[in-house]
């Protein structure tokens, strides 16, 4: 018989034979304890996953932002590039060729992303053109126009005047995106369109104080004309993208648009080509100067729609108002422009606008991921294209309801 107190035998932590506690060997008090201690473990054990899940989801905000800020800015580059060497065709090899530069951007797309589209996803690039053709005829229609009239302003007017009024997008793309896209932006959207639009003062302040450089402006009135047009239909186009691009594969709209563009393109070409390429003497720096204009317009178009899976139409343009100060210093240092040391503090509000507007996320409705049904505010303007569509589904739908009434009646019957 054993006479040991159980007290002195009993196991208070596991062992490596008998890792378990055995709770029947430890008093209502110590087993109290002992849960509550492992209460308070496990309590901890969760308070440094939850920290540790909000330090990697700060970190990879942070890295998130980081990325489209950069994407931005490398669109932004991309801009300034193809400004600058329009500007200098136009300017210093006399070449006035607007329809004929942008032709072979739309071929370009054409021949990388349609042809992929058709080797790789044939049926599937088909099913959804027959959807929703005439949006991709829309968008190839306005973004033909829009680069034809804002290559044709800097011919009339200077490199950094022409940038500047290309900022008229912006606003357009805002309203656009709350009556067509149905955003709704918080306050510190808005102040931080304020504070890019602050930058944008300082810049326009600048350049009507700066005049002195090589190239003199034939016609600026003409010029700012064309450049407001041009920039109203890169609104239109920046939207339109955006909406196609958040429901089809990257590549099938960009090959479309190509498609689209080209014949849009091509038809203008056909007809204006002979009074555009008339008196042309081609040399390599001539074709230099639109090889790499293509080339930066190409780039452009291919992260185009990256960057509004990642934010919005509206970031894209808040983003290239940095191109002023970029093109700023290439016209500098190509085209002769005397400036302020006070577009440094214009670049540093457009920067601190770009991070205040994508720190905080938008509010948007429930369609913001673009379902297949066509949304309301783009209803009526389908219907220009869709009609018939229109009269087949509710064609379809009447039947359908006939169809079930008439067998209600004959199981009643």
């Amino acid at each position: 018989m054993n006479t040991q107190n159980p007290d002195q035998i009993r196991p208070v932590s596991g062992t490596p034979e008998d890792p378990a506690i055995d709770s029947s060997f430890i008093t209502g008090k110590e087993l109290e304890a002992h849960q509550l201690d492992e209460a308070h473990s496990s309590h901890n054990l969760r308070f440094l996953e939850n920290e540790s899940k909000i330090k990697s989801s700060r970190a990879s905000r942070l890295i998130y932002l980081g990325k489209v800020i950069l994407l931005g800015q490398v669109l932004s580059l991309c801009i300034s590039g193809s400004s600058s060497l329009v500007t200098a065709l136009t300017n210093r090899k006399g070449v006035d060729i607007p329809i004929t530069t942008t032709f072979f951007l739309y071929v370009m797309l054409m021949l990388v992303y349609f042809t992929y589209s058709m080797v790789k996803h044939r049926k599937r690039s088909i099913s959804n053109f027959k959807s929703i053709w005439y949006w991709y005829l829309l968008l190839a229609i306005v973004d033909v126009e829009g680069n034809y009239f804002v290559v044709k302003a800097y011919s009339y007017t200077s490199l950094l005047h022409a940038s500047l009024l290309d900022e008229w997008t912006l606003p357009c793309v805002v309203i656009l995106s709350v009556l067509i896209m149905k955003v709704r932006y918080k306050l510190i959207h808005y102040i931080s369109i304020l504070i890019c639009i602050s930058g944008i003062a300082i810049l326009i302040f600048l350049d009507n104080k700066s005049s002195s450089s090589e190239f003199k402006p034939p016609n600026i009135v003409l010029g700012d004309i064309f450049m407001i047009i041009g920039a109203t239909c890169y609104a239109f186009s920046n939207i339109l993208l955006e909406y196609i691009s958040r429901q089809r594969p990257i590549f099938e709209t960009l090959g479309f648009l190509g498609l689209f563009g080209t014949l849009v393109n091509g038809i203008q070409l056909a007809i204006l080509a002979r009074s555009e390429l008339k008196g042309i003497h081609w040399d390599g720096e001539i074709v230099g100067y639109i090889i790499g204009f293509v080339s930066c317009l190409f780039l452009m178009y291919s992260l185009t729609p990256i960057l509004f899976r990642m934010s919005s139409a509206t970031f894209l343009n808040l983003s290239l108002i940095t191109s002023d100060v970029y093109i700023l210093l290439i016209g500098i240092y190509a085209f002769g422009y005397s400036v302020s040391r006070l577009y440094a503090l214009a670049f540093v509000l457009v920067i601190l606008g770009l991070v205040m507007f994508n720190i905080s996320p938008k509010l948007a409705n429930k369609n913001l991921n673009y379902p297949k049904q066509t949304e309301p505010a783009l209803y009526l303007a389908s219907q220009l294209f869709n009609r018939t569509n229109l009269l087949q589904n509710l064609t379809s739908r009447t039947q359908n309801i006939k169809g079930k009434s008439t067998k209600k009646s004959n199981y009643l019957n």
